[in-house]
């Protein structure tokens, strides 16, 4: 299981405690250590204790209220996923089907242990909620006004919605496993291609400024799909740099006849595309030079260096 922040020992572990709220409904509260209050200043507070889990049986629900649990930071026990307060975990089987709601710590302990999903803290010394590396459904979700739980469930599998009332965000388990293996492969591949690219630089300011013969120059080398992952499915053309055109248009000249093979229908339509472009530039220009009364021998000139417009149906439509 993953941590992250200040390690404690194990004398600076914090308790748990249960309250039953009535039939099927059970509060367990967290309270820090003495060590942590110290640091924090609040030896003595009867607030620092607070609400984490609450087991609803009739509703076979559990509900997370994930809290900051760092002694020195300014929001310490305060709701750690702001706006966020509150994660639903709505089960049809599993630790419903074999406990009403728990009855003693060790019961909520073995909870935390076996049966939470993947993605999810479960040290209570740790304020439970979403994984570190999960903060960007958090973040997704502070867009939407006036959520404050995140619900997952089986009653959906990639369609999302959010209740009557504004206040709960409703997600199955199978987006939210999809989101988090995508989110730990985004990962993965990011820290591969960083450490092959350190490499690289050493070997390059290391060994090649040293002795070129017998540490030749190498090129990055690209895996599989890198340039598709780095661009997506989605092109905004306004979110591009000149740079990143020159790359693009570099990058399809230079593979365009290996291309061919496999990409051939997709290269046809990209020079339509690009005559289309060209097109639409020329017609502009050829109206600025109707309304300026261009002379024949510029006319010809123009046909001359575009000779394609003379052959493109549409140009036979336009003019």
């Amino acid at each position: 299981m993953a941590t992250f922040g200040p390690r404690f020992g194990d004398d600076d572990l914090g308790t748990l405690s249960l309250e039953k709220k009535g039939p099927g409904l059970v509060d367990v509260y967290f309270q820090p250590s003495a060590t942590r209050l110290a640091i924090a200043h609040r030896e003595n507070d009867p607030t620092a204790r607070v609400l984490l889990l609450r087991f609803d049986g009739s509703k076979r629900m559990t509900t997370l209220f994930p809290k900051n649990t760092m002694p020195t930071s300014a929001q310490f026990l305060e709701p750690k996923h702001d706006p966020i307060v509150a994660i639903d975990l709505v089960e049809e089987n599993g630790f419903f089907d074999d406990f009403d709601v728990p009855n003693t710590v060790e019961d909520v302990e073995a909870f935390l242990a076996e049966g939470m999903p993947s993605g999810f803290t479960k040290d209570p010394n740790y304020g439970l909620g979403l994984d570190r590396k999960l903060s960007f459904l958090i973040h997704a979700l502070s867009e939407v006004e006036g959520i404050t739980t995140l619900r997952l469930s089986n009653e959906r599998t990639l369609d999302v919605a959010v209740s009557k009332d504004g206040t709960i965000y409703e997600m199955g388990y199978t987006l939210f496993g999809t989101l988090r293996r995508d989110a730990n492969r985004f990962d993965d591949k990011a820290q591969a291609s960083a450490r092959k690219k350190k490499h690289q630089a050493a070997y390059m300011n290391l060994l090649t400024r040293l002795d070129r013969s017998t540490f030749p120059l190498k090129l990055f080398e690209r895996e599989p799909d890198d340039v598709a992952d780095a661009i997506g499915r989605t092109y905004v053309d306004a979110k591009l740099s000149e740079k990143d055109r020159a790359a693009l248009v570099g990058l399809a000249g230079a593979t365009v006849r290996t291309s061919l093979k496999t990409q051939r229908s997709a290269l046809v339509k990209l020079h339509e595309e690009i005559e289309l472009a060209s097109l639409d530039e020329l017609i502009g220009h050829m109206e600025k030079q109707l309304a300026s009364k261009t002379t024949e021998t510029q006319w010809q000139k123009l046909f001359a260096a575009n000779p394609f417009i003379l052959t493109w149906p549409s140009a036979c439509l336009c003019y």
